[in-house]
């Protein structure tokens, strides 16, 4: 799915451009007549013309997790196919490919407790830990884990619904995930015994 450092540049791109109510062809031309001097009332999406809030994403060679909070009926499902085409159109002409990228709907889980919340958060900020991807997630810029640790100020992810659960000077996000990766490293060697 990312080949290349610029593929995963593209799929945050496509992650922040896609997030909009106008379509991104209208955007494009209103960019076009902002470069010609033509004042740009959408240069910066704004909470309005959202339609869905990134809470934390992790994007892996081979596939990814996010989790969104929707801000629109169907903005999650809307949010999905956008990036999912776009970058399938931008995957296909870049590395001369053909077909599909994705397999399938995307899978989704509605999350309906702040302890699964907080819990998920770790998941998906572990994941190239987890998946043996890199053993220093302070060197992968690919997650939103050093947005969540404080080592990267990035603004495509609200992370107060998560970090305003942690009292402040006491017990951090850090503390919380680094107390969370034995256990998740011990149940994803145990789902291999499983039988779906």
């Amino acid at each position: 799915m990312f080949l290349n450092e610029k593929d995963y540049i593209r799929f945050l791109l496509s992650m922040r451009e896609f997030n909009r109510i106008k379509p991104i062809d209208s955007l494009y031309n209103q960019n076009k007549h902002a470069r010609a001097g033509i004042r740009n009332p959408l240069g910066v999406s704004d909470s309005c013309d959202r339609i869905v809030e990134t809470i934390c994403y992790c994007l892996n060679p081979n596939h990814y997790h996010f989790i969104l909070k929707q801000l629109r009926d169907n903005g999650i499902t809307e949010f999905m196919r956008k990036v999912g085409i776009g970058y399938t159109n931008y995957f296909n002409k870049k590395h001369n490919h053909s077909g599909y990228l994705f397999q399938g709907k995307f899978k989704s889980i509605y999350i309906d407790t702040d302890e699964y919340l907080i819990w998920l958060s770790a998941y998906i900020n572990l994941n190239p830990k987890l998946h043996k991807i890199t053993n220093n997630l302070k060197k992968y810029p690919w997650s939103s884990y050093l947005d969540y640790i404080g080592l990267r100020n990035g603004t495509l992810c609200n992370k107060d619904i998560i970090l305003n659960q942690f009292p402040p000077k006491n017990y951090t996000y850090k503390n919380f995930i680094d107390a969370c990766l034995p256990a998740m490293k011990m149940r994803k060697n145990l789902q291999k015994y499983f039988i779906e």
